[in-house]
Protein backbone atom coordinates (compact mmCIF):
# COMPACT_ATOMS: atom_id res chain seq x y z
CA UNK A 1 0.00 0.00 0.00
CA UNK A 2 1.49 3.15 -1.14
CA UNK A 3 0.82 6.70 0.04
CA UNK A 4 -0.25 8.62 -2.79
CA UNK A 5 0.83 11.90 -1.40
CA UNK A 6 4.77 11.11 -0.50
CA UNK A 7 5.20 7.82 -3.12
CA UNK A 8 6.29 5.95 -0.11
CA UNK A 9 4.28 2.74 1.38
CA UNK A 10 1.98 3.70 4.04
CA UNK A 11 3.34 2.27 7.68
CA UNK A 12 0.14 0.19 8.62
CA UNK A 13 1.09 0.97 12.22
CA UNK A 14 0.61 4.52 12.03
CA UNK A 15 -2.36 4.06 9.91
CA UNK A 16 -4.10 2.27 12.70
CA UNK A 17 -2.73 4.48 14.99
CA UNK A 18 -1.28 1.66 16.98
CA UNK A 19 1.99 0.65 18.68
CA UNK A 20 3.94 -1.73 16.37
CA UNK A 21 4.44 -3.53 19.68
CA UNK A 22 0.36 -3.88 20.18
CA UNK A 23 -1.24 -7.25 20.76
CA UNK A 24 -3.35 -8.37 18.72
CA UNK A 25 -6.50 -7.41 20.17
CA UNK A 26 -5.66 -3.98 20.62
CA UNK A 27 -4.72 -3.81 16.55
CA UNK A 28 -8.55 -5.30 16.35
CA UNK A 29 -9.89 -2.72 18.50
CA UNK A 30 -8.14 0.01 16.75
CA UNK A 31 -9.51 -1.44 13.25
CA UNK A 32 -13.03 -1.77 14.58
CA UNK A 33 -13.23 1.61 15.82
CA UNK A 34 -11.78 3.25 12.74
CA UNK A 35 -13.32 1.44 9.92
CA UNK A 36 -16.53 2.21 11.66
CA UNK A 37 -15.60 5.93 11.58
CA UNK A 38 -14.74 5.98 7.99
CA UNK A 39 -17.53 3.15 6.72
CA UNK A 40 -19.15 4.41 3.40
CA UNK A 41 -22.29 4.25 5.64
CA UNK A 42 -21.23 6.90 7.79
CA UNK A 43 -22.85 10.12 6.65
CA UNK A 44 -20.49 12.28 8.76
CA UNK A 45 -16.96 10.59 8.01
CA UNK A 46 -17.56 7.84 5.32
CA UNK A 47 -14.43 7.06 3.30
CA UNK A 48 -14.59 4.03 1.18
CA UNK A 49 -10.71 4.69 0.23
CA UNK A 50 -9.84 4.85 4.00
CA UNK A 51 -11.83 2.29 4.93
CA UNK A 52 -10.54 -0.09 2.65
CA UNK A 53 -6.82 0.85 3.41
CA UNK A 54 -7.89 0.30 6.82
CA UNK A 55 -9.41 -3.69 6.39
CA UNK A 56 -6.04 -4.12 3.94
CA UNK A 57 -4.05 -3.21 6.76
CA UNK A 58 -6.30 -5.30 9.17
CA UNK A 59 -5.80 -8.48 7.29
CA UNK A 60 -2.35 -8.21 6.86
CA UNK A 61 -1.44 -7.19 10.68
CA UNK A 62 -3.56 -10.08 11.86
CA UNK A 63 -2.14 -12.68 10.27
CA UNK A 64 0.83 -13.51 12.19
CA UNK A 65 3.22 -14.37 9.40
CA UNK A 66 2.46 -11.43 7.58
CA UNK A 67 2.96 -9.56 9.96
CA UNK A 68 6.20 -10.74 10.94
CA UNK A 69 7.13 -10.43 7.51
CA UNK A 70 5.95 -6.59 6.95
CA UNK A 71 7.55 -6.19 10.59
CA UNK A 72 10.92 -7.08 8.42
CA UNK A 73 10.20 -4.83 5.84
CA UNK A 74 10.02 -1.70 8.44
CA UNK A 75 13.52 0.34 9.83
CA UNK A 76 13.74 1.04 13.21
CA UNK A 77 12.90 4.42 13.00
CA UNK A 78 9.54 3.67 11.07
CA UNK A 79 8.71 1.37 14.03
CA UNK A 80 9.15 4.35 16.39
CA UNK A 81 7.20 7.10 14.18
CA UNK A 82 4.27 4.71 13.74
CA UNK A 83 3.26 5.79 17.44
CA UNK A 84 4.67 9.65 18.05
CA UNK A 85 1.77 12.35 17.11
CA UNK A 86 2.42 16.33 17.22
CA UNK A 87 1.67 17.93 20.03
CA UNK A 88 -0.74 20.92 19.40
CA UNK A 89 0.70 23.82 21.87
CA UNK A 90 -2.88 24.29 24.06
CA UNK A 91 -3.98 21.20 24.82
CA UNK A 92 -4.27 19.26 28.22
CA UNK A 93 -0.91 16.48 28.26
CA UNK A 94 -2.79 14.17 30.43
CA UNK A 95 -0.40 10.88 31.98
CA UNK A 96 -1.95 8.05 30.58
CA UNK A 97 -4.03 6.59 33.94
CA UNK A 98 -5.51 10.09 34.50
CA UNK A 99 -6.71 10.28 30.72
CA UNK A 100 -8.26 7.05 31.11
CA UNK A 101 -10.08 7.82 34.19
CA UNK A 102 -11.03 10.96 32.83
CA UNK A 103 -12.34 9.51 29.87
CA UNK A 104 -14.32 7.12 31.72
CA UNK A 105 -15.56 10.05 33.64
CA UNK A 106 -16.71 11.51 30.89
CA UNK A 107 -18.02 8.78 29.62
CA UNK A 108 -20.12 7.69 32.97
CA UNK A 109 -21.74 11.67 33.13
CA UNK A 110 -22.87 10.75 29.46
CA UNK A 111 -24.55 7.68 30.46
CA UNK A 112 -26.08 8.75 34.08
CA UNK A 113 -28.17 11.79 31.86
CA UNK A 114 -29.12 8.53 29.56
CA UNK A 115 -28.94 4.88 29.50
CA UNK A 116 -28.16 5.01 26.06
CA UNK A 117 -26.37 7.37 26.55
CA UNK A 118 -22.42 7.71 25.05
CA UNK A 119 -20.02 9.75 22.59
CA UNK A 120 -17.62 9.74 20.16
CA UNK A 121 -14.17 10.59 20.29
CA UNK A 122 -14.03 13.77 19.35
CA UNK A 123 -16.47 15.08 21.68
CA UNK A 124 -14.63 13.04 24.33
CA UNK A 125 -11.60 14.94 23.07
CA UNK A 126 -13.63 18.07 23.40
CA UNK A 127 -14.49 17.55 26.80
CA UNK A 128 -11.20 16.65 27.97
CA UNK A 129 -9.43 19.73 25.95
CA UNK A 130 -7.28 17.35 23.57
CA UNK A 131 -5.31 19.01 20.48
CA UNK A 132 -6.06 15.82 18.81
CA UNK A 133 -8.33 12.26 19.32
CA UNK A 134 -5.28 10.97 18.12
CA UNK A 135 -4.13 12.31 21.31
CA UNK A 136 -6.38 9.96 22.98
CA UNK A 137 -6.99 6.77 20.40
CA UNK A 138 -4.38 4.32 22.14
CA UNK A 139 -6.67 5.02 25.81
CA UNK A 140 -9.84 4.15 24.23
CA UNK A 141 -8.13 0.84 22.50
CA UNK A 142 -7.12 0.34 25.84
CA UNK A 143 -10.64 1.14 27.45
CA UNK A 144 -12.08 -1.33 24.38
CA UNK A 145 -9.45 -4.14 25.19
CA UNK A 146 -10.27 -4.09 28.53
CA UNK A 147 -13.97 -4.12 28.16
CA UNK A 148 -14.27 -0.43 30.03
CA UNK A 149 -16.29 0.64 27.32
CA UNK A 150 -17.74 -0.61 24.38
CA UNK A 151 -19.27 0.74 20.79
CA UNK A 152 -22.42 1.96 20.38
CA UNK A 153 -24.80 2.96 17.01
CA UNK A 154 -23.82 5.99 15.42
CA UNK A 155 -19.56 5.63 16.19
CA UNK A 156 -20.49 6.51 19.47
CA UNK A 157 -18.61 5.05 22.58
CA UNK A 158 -20.65 3.78 26.04
CA UNK A 159 -19.04 2.92 29.29
CA UNK A 160 -19.95 -0.42 30.68
CA UNK A 161 -20.50 -2.14 33.66
CA UNK A 162 -17.30 -3.22 34.26
CA UNK A 163 -15.68 0.35 33.21
CA UNK A 164 -17.92 1.84 36.14
CA UNK A 165 -16.94 -0.51 38.50
CA UNK A 166 -13.22 0.31 37.65
CA UNK A 167 -13.99 4.05 37.65
CA UNK A 168 -15.40 3.82 41.29
CA UNK A 169 -12.15 1.41 42.38
CA UNK A 170 -9.29 4.00 41.24
CA UNK A 171 -11.15 7.24 41.67
CA UNK A 172 -9.22 9.02 45.12
CA UNK A 173 -11.59 7.82 48.35
CA UNK A 174 -12.93 11.09 49.63
CA UNK A 175 -11.35 11.67 53.56
CA UNK A 176 -13.95 11.23 56.42
CA UNK A 177 -14.24 13.88 58.44
CA UNK A 178 -12.23 12.49 61.65
CA UNK A 179 -9.11 12.10 59.24
CA UNK A 180 -8.84 15.52 58.75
Amino acid sequence: MMDEASEKPVNLYKLLKVNPQAERSIIRHAYRYLVNIHHPSNELNGDPDMFKKLTDAWQLLSDDGRRAAYDATLDENERYEAFTYPKGADHINWPEQELRLATLQVLYAARKKDEDGGLSGVAIEECLQLSSVNDIEPTLFWLLDKAFIELGGESKLLITDAGIQYLIAELPKPAKPDEQ
